[in-house]
């Protein structure tokens, strides 16, 4: 018997069925304490198998993790003996948790803000959500008489599992560095898991298959991880890789202060025109594309270099970009200051077209080298009016896209010199004009 079973008591289950990462879901691929784990910046897609035992009219049941009902459960077996299944609630107590104290008690009570009323032995107790353990639902499965067992792989979404990722790179020496990264999983689902597959995509959950396709940089770390309540560091798998490493100078007076969220847009003419710093940053910038052609989540880099005692001394610390569409994944990563290079930024024209939903700014970037060295420069601009954007001229050849509200400027500023650049960008109202 093979029918799809949904959050609903009575259903029958399938064999095969498509997760929420796009991919096809066998029940027999997953052994006995296994799971498959799928996380991303807003939760994880979870899938386990369950060994449920059952009485002599073929009923069991199973714990679940709190906040999962029937609406978000998908059972999967091709037991052919299971007809049915339902979803109800826990009949264990709440755990009111207080150092390494618990008290049971019944929670009656739910505030907006999140506190718990709970009714225990020795009265009502107000506690947050955090501090209160709370029973999950059960999954009860009904099969055919004399069944004894039951084996189902469950898939559920759940926001009580969350992810970091930070970046370390080791300066050798001689332009290169070795790349190392640590995931940090955050898991308060109150399951145990001995082999979990794991996989991190740098994105909300997909609502629909439809947006399985849409670029996602992603981590599948090497082999099964026990994967244990709490938060716990992993090794995320990027290999220790060499990199080059590319000394330059990064001017980013502005940052991402100004960034307008959002679909809005700013159109205040005196909107980001000020006396900007004239500092440049001295920086060692990484191709994070040498990694490969997935990229990689976003993260904060720490770079370490090696004193003659073999000792790490920290020499400076970047942020990797979440990925948008059609950008670079270039890390910068700030080790000084430079005295010999200064930067100048100014707005040109500004222009509002109200009849086509549009305005118009013009950027000037000067920069003076006082050195006797020819610099090379990054500029990173912020296009913080709005994020339908468009850049529609710029003096520099090389220019590229760092993130959705980020680009940056790379020119060579001669010794004793000056260098000017110039970009232009439009921002529209609506999206049907949009395109980077």
């Amino acid at each position: 018997m093979r029918a799809a079973g949904r959050g609903a008591a009575g259903l029958a289950l399938v064999a095969i069925a498509t997760g929420c990462a796009g991919h096809a879901v066998v029940a027999g691929r997953l052994a006995p304490g296994a799971a498959q784990l799928t996380i991303y910046r807003d939760g994880a897609t979870v899938e386990e198998r369950l060994t449920i035992a059952l009485d002599a009219d073929g009923v069991g049941e199973a714990p679940l993790p709190a906040g999962i009902d029937g609406a978000d459960l998908d059972v999967i077996s091709d037991d052919g003996a299971i007809v049915g299944w339902s979803v109800g609630p826990g009949d264990a107590p709440a755990q009111v948790l207080a150092g390494a104290a618990a008290t049971p008690g019944r929670v009656v009570r739910r505030a907006p803000d999140g506190w718990l009323t709970v009714a225990t032995a020795d009265g009502l107790v107000l506690a947050p959500s955090g501090r209160v353990a709370q029973p999950g639902p059960r999954l009860r499965i009904r099969a055919r008489a004399g069944a004894g067992a039951a084996s189902v792989v469950v898939r559920y979404p759940t926001s009580a599992i969350a992810w970091q990722v930070a970046y370390t790179l080791i300066d050798d020496g001689d332009g290169h560095g070795r790349l190392s990264a640590a995931l940090t999983i955050d898991n308060q689902s109150g399951r145990r898991w001995p082999r979990a597959a794991i996989t991190v995509l740098d994105r909300s959950r997909p609502r629909a298959l439809a947006g399985a396709d849409e670029p996602t940089a992603r981590l599948r770390l090497p082999g099964p991880v026990r994967l244990e309540p709490g938060v716990q560091r992993v090794d995320a798998g990027v290999g220790r890789r060499r990199l080059r490493l590319r000394p330059t100078l990064v001017y980013d007076p502005v940052g991402d202060r100004l960034d307008t969220d959002g679909p809005r847009h700013n159109d205040d003419p005196r909107y980001g025109v000020a006396a900007w710093s004239s500092d440049l940053a001295a920086s060692i910038a990484i191709d994070l594309a040498e990694l490969g052609r997935r990229p990689v989540p976003a993260g904060p880099v720490r770079l370490f270099a090696v004193d003659p005692t073999g000792a790490l001394v920290w020499r400076g610390q970047g942020t990797l970009l979440p990925l948008s569409e059609g950008a670079e994944q270039v890390a910068t990563i700030e080790v000084g200051t430079t005295a010999d290079v200064s930067g100048r930024r100014t707005q040109g024209m500004f222009e509002v077209d109200r009849g086509r939903a549009r305005l118009f700014e013009e950027i000037r970037l000067t920069f003076t080298n006082r050195g006797d060295r020819p610099a090379e420069v990054v500029a990173r601009e912020h296009l913080y009016r709005g994020r339908c954007w468009r850049i529609v001229y710029y003096s520099t050849p090389d220019i590229a896209k760092l993130g959705e509200q980020q680009v940056r400027l790379r020119t060579t500023v001669p010794a004793h010199g000056h260098t000017l650049v110039v970009y232009r960008v439009a921002y529209f109202w609506s999206q049907e004009q949009c395109g980077h």
